[in-house]
C-alpha cells in the first residue's frame, strides 16, 4: 500500500514536470511568433502579404499579443497617413472625381501619376478622406476592423468601428454650417457605454480623448459657429438638441439641465458664465479655446 502510494506520487510529479515544462515551451513559442511577426511588418512586404502572414500568426497568439502587434502596425500606418500632405493637385484631382456622398474611389483618378500615388498609399492602408469639409489621407480603419477585429481584444475592435464609423458621417455639415446632432449624441452614448464596459481596457486613454472630443463638439467649447450663431447666441436647433437628449451619462445629463437652465435664463445667450462652465466641465483652458 504505502509503496503504491509512494509511486503514484512520483508518477504525479513526473507528469507536473513535464507539464510544466510543456507550458514554458509553450511561451516560447508563441514569444518566438510574436517577434517573428512584429520582425515581419518591419520589413517592406505588400498589403496581402501582411494579412497571409498576420492572419496566420494570429491563429496561434492570445487576443492581447495580437492586439499588441496590431496596435503597432496601426501606428505605422498613421505614420504614413500624417506624413503624406495632399497638394493642390492632388486635392484637384481628388476633388473631381468624389462623389456625392464624398466616397473616393481612387481608381477614377485620371492623372496616373496621382493616381500611382494614391494606390500605393492604399496598398499601406492609406485611403483619402472627405469629413467635415476637409479633404485629407487618412488611416483606413474600416479595413483593420474588419479584417482583424477577431483576433484582437473586444475594446479595441469596438474602438476601431467607432473610428470607422465617424470617417463616414460628418459630426457636422460644412455647406450648412450646422451640427449633426443625432450623430453627435449617438457617438457621445457610444463611447461612454464603451468606458463603462471596459473599465480597465488599455484602450481607457484613448476612449476618454474620443469621449472629451464630442463633448466639445457637442456643448461648444471652441465656440464653433455650428453651435453658437454671430451674436454669440446658440442655435435654436442646438439648444432643442439639448432639451432632447437623454445621456447615459449621469453627470453629462446633470451638466445638460443645468446649461438648458443658464440659456434660457439668458436668453440662449453664451455668457461668460456659461462659457466657463462649458470649458471646465470638457477640462479646457481657455487659450485653446476661439474665444
Amino acid at each position: 500500500m504505502i509503496k503504491k502510494a509512494l509511486i503514484s506520487c512520483a508518477v504525479l510529479a513526473i507528469g507536473i514536470a513535464i507539464g510544466g515544462a510543456g507550458i514554458y515551451q509553450f511561451n516560447i513559442k508563441k514569444q518566438e511568433q510574436k517577434e517573428k511577426l512584429i520582425s515581419f511588418l518591419g520589413e517592406s512586404h505588400t498589403k496581402n502579404e501582411i494579412e497571409t502572414e498576420l492572419k496566420s500568426g494570429f491563429e496561434k497568439l492570445s487576443k492581447s499579443d495580437c492586439t499588441e502587434i496590431l496596435d503597432l502596425y496601426l501606428h505605422a500606418t498613421y505614420s504614413v497617413a500624417t506624413q503624406n500632405l495632399m497638394d493642390d493637385s492632388t486635392t484637384d484631382a481628388i476633388y473631381s472625381i468624389m462623389k456625392s456622398d464624398h466616397s473616393i474611389n481612387v481608381n477614377d483618378i485620371k492623372d496616373a501619376e496621382i493616381k500611382s500615388t494614391c494606390l500605393e498609399l492604399q496598398d499601406e492602408n492609406v485611403v483619402p478622406r472627405f469629413v467635415n469639409g476637409s479633404l485629407f489621407f487618412d488611416v483606413d480603419y474600416g479595413y483593420f476592423y474588419d479584417t482583424y477585429g477577431k483576433y484582437i481584444n473586444d475594446d479595441y475592435a469596438k474602438l476601431l468601428s467607432l473610428y470607422d464609423e465617424e470617417k463616414k458621417i460628418d459630426y457636422y455639415d460644412s455647406e450648412t454650417n450646422k451640427m449633426n446632432t443625432k450623430e453627435v449624441e449617438q457617438r457621445l452614448n457610444n463611447i461612454y457605454e464603451l468606458i463603462q464596459e471596459y473599465p480597465n481596457a488599455t484602450t481607457k486613454k484613448s476612449m476618454n480623448e474620443y469621449y472629451k472630443f464630442y463633448k466639445c463638439v457637442y456643448l461648444g467649447a471652441y465656440a464653433q459657429e455650428y453651435v453658437f450663431d454671430s451674436d454669440v447666441k446658440i442655435n435654436k436647433n442646438v439648444l432643442e438638441s439639448y432639451k432632447s437628449f437623454e445621456p447615459d451619462d449621469p453627470e453629462l445629463k446633470e451638466t445638460m439641465s443645468k446649461l438648458i437652465n443658464m440659456y434660457n435664463n439668458s436668453d440662449r445667450t453664451r455668457t461668460k458664465d456659461i462659457y466657463s462652465y462649458i470649458t471646465n466641465f470638457c477640462e479646457i483652458t481657455q487659450e485653446n479655446t476661439k474665444e
